[in-house]
């Protein structure tokens, strides 16, 4: 990364993040596709959970950015024994956001979404759908963690299979609606995390 020039290490650098937030933003469109398909009501719980879901990766991802910056100044500074200490209370610290996310995400989503709604159709399948999502808290912190790891140390090619295309879920048929909108939405993480850690740890 030091010699490299600046113009194609920036590109590099940049284009597996872009198509991963690209891949990550179209998530929400596709299951608002799909979801309508189901019923209005599943529509609107989706879009009431939506905000809790947006907040909880935003958590993960802000913290995660965190962790780069240091580990990649850390590095910069010939200072490994001080980039492995962050990397490993980085990764202590995520884990502790993703159970406190996910334990108080589920606590309050009742009363959010009882905010907006009192159909007891939306209050059902929004809670279905949030238990999926937040329950998967603790792994989309891990995976987004190891994705900023790999990304401060200039591993860009693990990187770029951030996430997998899983609306077939979509197509199968479920007594639950919104079950598999979850699922689709919360297993390219665990799966993510899967890939990148069995590359890392040949």
């Amino acid at each position: 990364m030091k010699e490299k020039p600046i113009l194609p290490l920036l590109l590099s650098m940049a284009a597996p993040m872009i198509l991963s937030m690209l891949v990550n933003s179209l998530y929400n469109i596709i299951d608002s596709i799909f979801v309508a398909k189901i019923s209005e009501d599943a529509m609107t719980a989706l879009s009431l959970v939506f905000p809790i879901q947006n907040v909880v990766n935003s958590v993960a991802v802000g913290f995660g950015i965190g962790i780069n910056v240091m580990i990649a100044f850390c590095l910069g500074a010939d200072q490994r024994e001080q980039a492995d200490k962050a990397a490993s209370q980085g990764m202590f610290l995520s884990l502790v956001h993703g159970i406190i996310l996910s334990i108080s995400g589920i606590l309050i989503m009742p009363s959010f979404l009882k905010l907006f709604t009192n159909n007891q159709d939306t209050l059902s399948l929004g809670l279905r759908y949030s238990n999926i999502v937040l329950l998967f808290s603790i792994i989309i912190h891990v995976e987004i963690t190891f994705e900023k790891y790999f990304q401060a140390m200039g591993i860009l090619s693990l990187t770029q299979f951030s996430f997998l295309e899983l609306d077939r879920f979509h197509d199968l048929e479920s007594k639950e609606p919104l079950s598999q909108p979850a699922l689709a939405s919360v297993l390219p993480y665990l799966f993510t995390f899967c890939f990148i850690y069995l590359k890392s740890h040949p």
